[in-house]
């Protein structure tokens, strides 16, 4: 695999109104994996000197550097809190997305993820600015899964952060997820047992990889009779059974689940990485994240980690946080507590 450096653009980023010291310098940067030309951010302590450095991973297929949710901006967040803190950060745009050449992400694999995360790395290690010792990983979902890939793989990785990373195959870990989400909904037993086996099928579907027309028939059926059911004012406010059908979770998966990526992920089963990693790892979970629940996936982490002989391990469920560790969307920051616990445990492992 060909990877190569390429050029560097620098900025000063400041601390805000009213502050007169710079807070961390910004770079545009970019590097090539294979012929793919990624392109990405990378946040610098103001000091001179090497740096520890940590690799943001992108936790889902179609995400830009800064993981966007909406508004939000996780990886954004992290960087201005890391950097200032002397912690060098990388974060870059998937495949196809952003400022990032190649073929779209979501025709991705969990393979393509961690080759990624390599040309990330040998592109720090060309850096005098970068403590090659302390180069390390932060994935979110499967990036978190991608990340221990990429630690099995490179000695250049000495320490790994998962944000929501999961413990069981993707088929457990998406019906899992389902299943909490209709529990949440407070949807009838008869409703809920319906759902699941649609679920089902889905899986089915995405593993023939043929089928999709039929599937989709199905469940619009299935969903149009629930529409029919709503009360006419509630019905108009989706305007239309389509616009309904968009916005629940069966119609907002079936693109995704005809993706590369996503069939790729529903089969793939994280546990022995887990039961294979034993440099330092945090393992943040956050306590009302109904994707990566902690009561489903905690002590499977927990005792993979053990299973390995992992003496330098750590696992924090951050309070009253969802899968995105926020805890209030209505102003766009992480939970209390989230990046203090990133922070603290990051300036320990590298000191």
């Amino acid at each position: 695999m060909q990877r190569n450096i390429f050029i560097i653009v620098t900025f000063l980023v400041f601390g805000g109104i009213g502050q007169e010291k710079l807070s961390f310098i910004q770079e545009e940067v970019s590097f090539k994996v294979g012929n793919i030309v990624l392109a990405g951010t990378l946040s610098l302590p103001l000091e001179d000197g090497s740096h520890p450095a940590l690799i943001l991973i992108t936790g889902g297929s179609n995400r830009n550097r800064d993981d966007q949710v909406g508004r939000f901006k996780p990886f954004k967040l992290i960087a201005e809190y890391l950097a200032p803190k002397g912690i060098a950060v990388l974060r870059f745009d998937d495949r196809g997305v952003g400022k990032s050449e190649g073929e779209n992400s979501r025709n991705s694999t969990l393979e393509d993820f961690r080759d990624d995360v390599l040309a990330a790395i040998d592109f720090l290690k060309g850096r005098d600015d970068i403590d090659h010792s302390k180069i390390g990983l932060m994935g979110h979902c499967a990036g978190a899964i991608a990340g221990l890939m990429t630690a099995q793989e490179s000695k250049d990785v000495h320490f790994v952060v998962s944000m929501a990373g999961y413990g069981r195959n993707g088929e457990e870990t998406l019906y899992m997820a389902k299943m909490r989400g209709l529990q949440a909904m407070k949807v009838s037993e008869k409703e809920m047992n319906e759902r699941l086996e649609l679920e089902k099928l889905v899986y089915k579907t995405m593993r023939k990889k043929q089928g999709w027309k039929e599937l989709e028939d199905t469940l619009k059926n299935y969903m149009r009779t629930k529409f029919n059911t709503f009360p006419e004012e509630k019905r108009n406010r989706y305007k239309d059974f389509e616009r309904y059908f968009s916005r629940t979770s069966e119609g907002n998966f079936l693109d995704l689940a005809q993706t590369t990526y996503y069939q790729h992920v529903l089969d793939f089963d994280p546990l022995p990485l887990w039961q294979n990693t034993t440099l330092p790892v945090l393992v943040l979970l956050g306590e009302r994240d109904m994707a990566v629940h902690p009561e489903d996936h905690e002590a499977i982490i927990t005792n993979a980690l053990k299973m390995a002989g992992n003496k330098d391990f750590a696992v924090k469920v951050v309070h009253e946080a969802d899968h995105y560790f926020v805890k209030d969307w209505s102003i766009l920051k992480f939970a209390p507590g989230f990046l203090e616990a990133v922070g603290d445990w990051l300036l320990k492992i590298t000191e």
